[in-house]
């Protein structure tokens, strides 16, 4: 076999000058242990003293380490020796420099990695996407690799992991927040730091590698704590929050397979995000995650002071509470350090009956991208006045609850058009030292404080417009970014089939090969990564590999994806890189929206009778894969790829030599990497010429 040893049109060279250009001066130095900007728990301590936070410009070292998170103690993955791995933070606008140090040294795992940054789209730098074989080669042990790129209008909640066989199952994952100063929920929140991002996460005792076909965690860990059936009593994560103040919380599902019915007992949660996309307010008291799914929700710490529990029950393995399994606490500043008190009647009402009580559980259907008209079925535009109007008022209704006095003490202007908002009478962030650079960290509103939208020019107010067309790229086609601060109509006509593209993928077993299949083909990582044909020119589109999982997408056209629900597995949460996408039939309905449908980039496909129905538009040339998240079947071959404008690729940008290197080092490595499908010849996995 002839191995490729860079792109036929450019010279390859190692850049260990560059590499070594970001490298801290010593171990970790590039994050901090954070103390909290102030919410203690009932005896005096910090929320989160186990997590740290890292800039926009940080290191990641990938190493091998024993961690017992639920008392079992077992040899992990990790980023920076922590489990979730350090919280990457940014501001809107930021330019990521993440180096990542390859120190994994034990053989019976994979000792190779990547890095995906979920949800961020890499317009014009696919090559940082991170997917091994479609995106980059795998980077070996010993080596490091910098992913450098721009996220532009993104904002809201997301995260990384290994996207590398099943490595990301063994503990390569964290959560990574973009914040927004001009944020138009802004004002409708105390409370927006580290302290309030919650990691739900499936734990398993055994290495990947070594797990059953169908594989079954162990435990659901809560911000990297947890509880085994039948094991010790260790300790449950601890979110502290004080009584009066609203706390955005930002939901993050680092799944490898599992999907949970979450809830807070006796508070409801105010929907404003799913996956990067603000959404018009819509208050539930449980809500369905599947993996890779974020969501915030404001959270008003209105009930009497005392400890809640916060669940998460999980669809397989162990489930239910007992013993504190599937938990964490919520609890009030000047409550007792000690568990809440257990009511079975209130726990299982809110958790498994979902309709009682007042109980209102999560359907994807009823959220709307703010910017969107609301009433749907109407088809009513309305304008950034009206819409300003309604986020006030519903919000307000929802997240206020009656008799409480307007926390924001009045000190937060209204205006009759859009949502005021102003520059800030103090940083929006802390400014804190991450290896030789000034981060801005978020810092949380208190009550007392004044306006944090005074502007620094106080003469020139501002309106938010959130308006359909308010786009600051709306006359620039180039720059169409499928951002949380523009909502774009749903493309084509609105009918199904009514697309320019329209693709019916149908999800099968193989129960003689053990693989997935989709339309009848199994996913099997390329022998050269797709971005490397593409860029090389010595391939046509049509003849890309792997053969019979690629579709070839022409630019500017609006394309429609409808998967069958009921498959072997089912339900499957699908993810598209490089997008997001509109849901115009969610799982669990009948009916279609083609007018303000919800925008996520993960969706569940359904059971038997579910017809789930995307849309998104080819505005961004890459290699996009689009897979099950649950990371065992994508090992095993549930994926297709998207080849979008490959034509445009091939001319658009040039990546670092520093990824050209990436495929010859790896081709050297290959052959002692341990594969978990052993049915699979190693050498396949070798960067072959494309």
């Amino acid at each position: 076999m002839t191995f490729v040893t860079s792109r036929s049109w450019v010279t390859a060279s190692t850049l260990a000058c560059i590499l070594l250009a970001v490298q801290p001066s010593s171990a970790f130095a590039s994050g901090h242990r954070t103390e909290g900007y102030g919410d203690y728990n009932g005896d005096g301590r910090h929320s989160r003293q186990d997590i740290s936070v890292l800039g926009p410009v940080a290191d990641l070292y990938i190493a091998n380490a024993e961690l017992a998170p639920d008392g079992f103690s077992r040899t992990s993955v990790l980023a920076n020796a922590e489990f979730p791995g350090p919280l990457i933070t940014a501001v809107k606008g930021d330019t990521f420099k993440l180096n990542v140090h390859n120190k994994l040294d034990d053989p019976k795992f994979l000792r190779s990695t990547s890095i995906h940054w979920h949800g961020l789209f890499q317009h014009d730098s696919a090559w940082n996407d991170g997917p091994a074989f479609i995106t980059q080669c795998p980077i070996i042990p010993g080596e490091t690799f910098l992913y450098n790129f721009e996220i532009h209008e993104q904002t809201g909640t997301y995260w990384y992991h290994s996207h590398l066989s099943t490595q990301y199952c063994d503990g390569l994952r964290g959560p990574l927040v973009i914040y927004d100063p001009q944020d138009p929920y802004r004002k409708h929140y105390d409370v927006d730091d580290e302290s309030t991002v919650i990691t739900l996460a499936d734990w398993y005792h055994l290495p990947s590698a070594l797990e059953a076909e169908i594989a079954m965690s162990n435990s659901t860990l809560i911000n990297g704590k947890g509880r085994y059936k039948d094991g010790p009593q260790t300790p449950l994560a601890v979110i502290n929050v004080e009584h009066g103040k609203r706390y955005r919380m930002r939901l993050i599902s680092i799944s490898c397979d599992i999907n949970w019915n979450f809830t807070i007992p006796g508070h409801e949660l105010t929907i404003i995000e799913i996956d990067g996309v603000l959404t018009h307010p819509h208050t539930v008291t449980s809500l369905q995650i599947f993996s890779a799914q974020r969501y915030s929700f404001i959270l008003h710490a209105n009930q009497p002071i005392a400890n809640y529990w916060m669940l998460a029950n999980p669809n397989l393995g162990p489930t239910s509470f007992d013993g504190g399994i599937n938990s964490a606490i919520l609890r009030y500043r000047g409550a007792p350090y000690e568990d809440p008190v257990w009511d079975a009647k209130v726990i299982y009402g809110a958790v498994v009956n979902g309709t009682i009580n007042g109980i209102r559980h999560l359907k994807e259907q009823d959220l709307k991208p703010l910017g969107s008209p609301a009433n749907w079925k109407s088809g009513e535009e309305r304008s950034h006045e009206k819409v300003g109007d309604d986020v006030d008022a519903k919000v307000d209704q929802d997240v206020k609850g009656d008799g409480d006095e307007d926390s924001t003490d009045q000190k937060y202007a209204r205006r009759d058009i859009g949502i005021r908002h102003h520059q800030f009478s103090r940083p929006f962030h802390h400014h804190r030292h991450h290896h030789g650079h000034h981060h801005k960290r978020p810092t949380k509103l208190r009550r007392e404080e004044p306006d944090p939208y005074r502007s620094l020019h106080p003469h020139q107010e501002h309106t938010y417009d959130l308006s359909p067309h308010s786009s600051p790229y709306a006359d620039d086609s180039s720059q169409h970014y499928e951002g949380r601060d523009m909502y774009e109509p749903v493309g084509g006509l609105p009918f199904p089939g009514g697309a320019d593209v329209n693709l019916l993928l149908h999800i099968s077993y193989n129960n003689d090969t053990h693989r997935f299949e989709v339309n009848n083909k199994t996913f099997t990582p390329p022998t050269a990564p797709v971005l490397l044909q593409i860029l090389s020119g010595r391939k046509k589109p049509e003849d890309l590999m792997p053969e019979g999982s690629l579709f070839v997408l022409p630019r500017g056209k609006t394309v429609e994806v409808t998967i069958p629900g009921g498959s072997p597995g089912s339900p499957h949460p699908f993810h598209l890189h490089g997008h997001t996408f509109d849901v115009v039939r969610s799982a669990g309905s009948e009916s279609y929206n083609y007018v303000n449908p919800p925008r996520r980039d993960v969706v569940s496909t359904g059971f038997q009778g579910d017809n789930v129905t995307i849309r998104f538009k080819t505005d961004n040339p890459g290699p996009w894969i689009f897979h099950c998240h649950i990371d065992w079947h994508l090992d095993a071959g549930l994926a297709i790829v998207f080849a979008e404008g490959p034509q445009k690729l091939s001319t658009s940008g040039d990546p670092p030599e520093s990824w050209d290197t990436l495929c010859p080092l790896y081709n050297q490595f290959a052959p002692v990497e341990p594969s978990r499908n052993a049915h699979i010849d190693q050498s396949s996995s070798k960067a072959a010429e494309p």
